[in-house]
């Protein structure tokens, strides 16, 4: 069971006024800096598959893309390629509302729902009737995946194995679903980074 929280740079980039105010320039040397060259074509990747986002949205994206989104992804694939147990990828895109609702999914999200957690989450998280039905699902198919290694409850969808065929994953809010390749054309260009 692999996977990571949408925009898990938010924890480590906190956003501020003037981060969020981050223009296409500041952009593109943050990518620069953090792909390590020209990152016109990540940028132009993440923008064709977020075409509303802010070039701050679209620094959190790439920035939670390499490394973690990425890795997560090749981690999978990688197990599931070895043919033993199956692997299942996840990604958490349930939103915060702490801190002004600008963390969006930040790293480590996932833990409160894992755990069931939701009553000590935060003074606004608690107090959020699908933050806890969401924790049941979500605790419920960690326990499920680690009492049998596969996460399969009546609580969400049919989870299909990852493979590199498919790329099946679970995204995780309130609505959860699973979706084969979730956001291919960026994926495609920080495989190639």
């Amino acid at each position: 069971l692999i996977g990571y929280a949408h925009t898990e740079e938010t924890l480590y980039d906190r956003p501020t006024p003037e981060k969020l105010a981050l223009d296409e320039a500041g952009l593109r040397d943050r990518a620069a800096k953090r792909i390590g060259g020209d990152p016109t074509r990540v940028i132009d990747a993440f923008r064709k598959a977020n075409p509303k986002a802010s070039p701050w949205d679209l620094w959190i994206l790439i920035a939670t893309d390499h490394p973690r989104g990425t890795y997560s992804r090749e981690l999978a694939k990688r197990k599931a390629d070895q043919r033993g147990a199956p692997a299942f990828a996840y990604r958490y895109d349930w939103e915060t509302p702490e801190g002004g609702g600008h963390m969006r999914s930040p790293h480590t999200i996932e833990i409160q729902f894992v755990f069931n957690n939701i009553k000590i989450a935060g003074p606004l998280i608690s107090k959020m009737p699908e933050a806890y039905a969401l924790a049941e699902k979500t605790s419920a198919a960690w326990t499920a995946f680690a009492r049998t290694g596969n996460p399969k409850t009546s609580r969400l969808p049919a989870w299909p194995a990852y493979s590199a065929a498919s790329r099946d994953t679970m995204l995780s809010n309130n609505e959860c679903r699973v979706v084969r390749d979730p956001d291919r054309g960026p994926r495609l260009v920080m495989e190639q980074v």
